[in-house]
């Protein structure tokens, strides 16, 4: 079987990949009394949703579908 990891593994996964990608440094955000002021008006979320609507910021996908979801029957021929 026999073999080298390296020639398994992608080169980004190397040690100096990754020494490479941290070694820069960051400049810290300044304090936002010196940020500059926005050219827009910036509105919360609530401007753009619907009255009674439920409030939620958690993306849904399939999983969150109950299975009562797939066995809806079609409301013309009430086939599934």
């Amino acid at each position: 079987m026999g073999g080298l990891a390296r020639n398994f593994v992608s080169e980004h996964f190397t040690t100096e990949n990754y020494v490479a990608t941290y070694s820069g440094s960051f400049s810290p955000v300044g304090h936002e009394a010196y940020w500059p002021s926005p050219s827009f008006i910036m509105r919360s979320n609530e401007f753009y949703r619907r009255p009674n609507r439920q409030r939620t910021t958690r993306v849904t996908n399939e999983m969150d579908r109950g299975p009562a979801v797939y066995g809806l029957a079609c409301g013309l021929c009430r086939q599934t």
